[in-house]
């Protein structure tokens, strides 16, 4: 919902706080939460890439010899999968076979103190406070671990080049025959915002008249480049300049799975509120193959 002016910012503070004081944590709980889920959608390259799937508890395997809640999926025999740790820092695990596991983890944000008085003078909406203090926090860590893994695996399975020459049109298409080397096609390549300056570069006689005019007028919009699906992140402390990370299409890629979605804790003892926001989620490749790193020298 759009808010009119200051004084509906104002209003819906003054509303969720009424929550609080109420005792009403729950339904506080449950309109942050509504609002957190819908940004978290809406942000983070990992969740475009590989698009979220909401489980229930009885679809949840039991694990031999651990509590770890975790999901077994089916796959294609003679590859190699890996799930994507999320909370520490955990060795690779590649299985063999017709199956892979993708365990779950927890992401959890920072834990935020406030003096409930102190929330009164606020005359914005205190939601909006909340996406900006959590949400992208989650969304960082989601997006971090991500490409860690990433990082690692196109390392052992040699997926990771360099270029001579700079971005350029035919350079890119040169990148692009990675994963068409281990007969996977191209699903979705990620940049961030300092390389996407790059595709500006293009020279009409590569790209056309009308493309180059068209960049020239309104930039890069994030849609298509050689008809692949392009993803622009500002994010440049993971996605470092000059380079391009390529996916296979999610059928070639792997599983994402939502056990619990970005969900809102409050804690109000005596004029003290505490709140973060966690999530259960799991992430598995099912073909380590299906990533590339490439660096555009």
């Amino acid at each position: 919902m759009e808010l009119n002016s200051q004084a509906d910012a104002a209003l819906m503070t003054s509303g969720f706080i009424n929550k609080i004081e109420r005792g009403l944590i729950k339904e506080a709980e449950v309109t942050a939460s509504s609002y957190i889920r819908q940004v978290m959608r809406e942000e983070g390259f990992l969740r475009k890439i590989l698009t979220p799937i909401q489980i229930t508890d009885d679809q949840l395997d039991r694990d031999a010899f651990t509590d770890k809640p975790k999901i077994i999926v089916d796959k294609e025999p003679n590859s190699k999968a890996t799930y994507i740790p999320f909370r520490g820092a955990a060795d690779n695990k590649y299985y063999e076979g017709k199956k892979f596991e993708v365990y779950f983890d927890i992401i959890e944000s920072d834990h935020f103190h406030k003096d409930i008085f102190e929330l009164k003078t606020y005359n914005n909406d205190i939601r909006q406070i909340i996406k900006d203090n959590v949400v992208k926090d989650v969304q960082t860590v989601e997006d971090g671990r991500f490409i860690a893994q990433v990082d690692a695996l196109v390392s052992a399975t040699a997926n990771e080049v360099t270029i001579a020459g700079g971005l350029t049109s035919p350079n890119l298409a040169e990148a692009e025959k990675v994963l068409a080397k281990v007969k996977l096609p191209n699903g979705v390549m990620l940049m961030n915002s300092s390389t996407e300056k790059e595709l500006l570069k293009f020279p009409a006689t590569s790209i056309g008249d009308t493309v180059a005019s068209k960049r020239h007028l309104d930039g890069f919009q994030e849609g298509k480049v050689h008809g692949i699906r392009t993803l622009v992140t500002i994010k440049r402390e993971l996605v470092p300049d000059n380079v391009i990370y390529f996916f296979a299409p999610e059928e070639f890629l792997g599983k994402f799975f939502v056990l619990q979605d970005a969900t809102f804790y409050i804690e109000h003892k005596g004029h003290n509120v505490m709140f973060y926001t966690y999530e259960s989620i799991g992430v598995g490749l099912a073909n380590v193959n299906a990533v590339a790193k490439v660096t555009f020298a």
